[in-house]
């Protein structure tokens, strides 16, 4: 303590160093923020992946119910006229392009133009290719063999274009790629199998067949898994030649011709197995190719494939 004032008015006061300073009100502390847990984020199911398996089925069957349905009428059963048949076929194909057309292509269209390629480019050609081969004297020696071998490396290309088209349009998902080509691959030894010249009628009920046991396989590679779905369109490929060997439907040819009917249908069946295993191929690396060739590398893809939104617009 120490004495301040001029002796008449004397007060003592502490000293400075003893003095007790009004301590500050406490800041309010906030009420602490309730953080809420974000969601967990799950695998997707693959519902969306697995209605397109279905719409590759869906568009194979409803080809071969048009396609036997057809060859059912009698109306349309002329083998000196038009050709009815296959003009009914393409023109529910094209019907069914235009109608699952919905600000863009789906798998649904692309299930159609694969079976509108099959039915109206090479189911005719190789109709006539065969046909034209099975003909008495088809030999190189003799000049005849020329319209076959024509017509056999006509079809060789179409195919080779449909695989690289369809591989290069399904590259978001390879599995689905051999599925969409397989009623072209499978029209091959169904044609074949026919006796004799091939008219319309038959070539329409055997693109029935075919449809219809590639319906089957989509069918079979919807309840796989998705890594196993590429193997389905090959295995099916085979129980369908096996199975038309068993019914009596293999090769046939005359037995005059020369050797280069037989190397033919070998091409020909080649070409349709060629064309199942390497449109799965060509799709993985056009999937490949795409990501690569996408800004920032791979560092935006490193993410599951379950995990990424599809591209491709919603099912029609």
């Amino acid at each position: 303590m120490r004495k301040v004032g001029d002796g008449d008015s004397d007060r003592w006061e502490p000293e400075p160093w003893s003095r007790t300073f009004e301590q500050p009100a406490p800041r309010p502390v906030p009420a602490p923020v309730e953080r809420v847990r974000p969601p967990v984020r799950r695998p997707a199911p693959f519902v969306d992946r697995d209605r397109r398996i279905l719409g590759i089925a869906v568009t194979n069957a409803v080809t071969a119910v048009v396609a036997f349905g057809a060859s059912l009428i009698p109306f349309f059963q002329d083998p000196d006229g038009w050709p009815w048949l296959v003009a009914i076929v393409v023109v529910a194909m094209i019907v069914g392009v235009v109608v699952s057309r919905d600000e863009g292509a789906t798998l649904f269209t692309r299930g159609w133009i694969s079976n509108l390629v099959t039915t109206a480019a090479i189911m005719p050609i190789a109709a006539l290719a065969v046909t034209l081969a099975r003909q008495p004297h088809v030999a190189l020696s003799a000049g005849s063999a020329w319209a076959p071998m024509l017509f056999t490396f006509l079809i060789c290309l179409i195919m080779t274009a449909m695989a690289a088209a369809f591989a290069i349009w399904s590259a978001d998902e390879p599995d689905e790629a051999a599925l969409l080509v397989l009623p072209a691959a499978m029209i091959i030894p169904a044609i074949i199998g026919l006796r004799g010249g091939i008219e319309e009628l038959q070539a329409v009920r055997a693109l029935g067949q075919a449809a219809i046991i590639a319906a089957g396989a989509a069918v079979m590679a919807w309840s796989l898994a998705p890594a196993l779905r590429a193997f389905v369109p090959p295995l099916a490929l085979g129980l369908q030649v096996v199975l038309l060997w068993l019914s009596g439907q293999g090769p046939s040819f005359s037995r005059s011709s020369g050797e280069i009917v037989p190397l033919l249908f070998s091409a020909l069946f080649a070409a349709s197995v060629l064309m199942v295993v390497a449109t799965s191929i060509l799709a993985i690396l056009a999937r490949q190719f795409e990501r690569d060739s996408r800004p920032f590398g791979r560092e935006l893809y490193t993410e599951p494939e379950r995990f990424r939104p599809s591209r491709r617009p919603p099912l029609r």
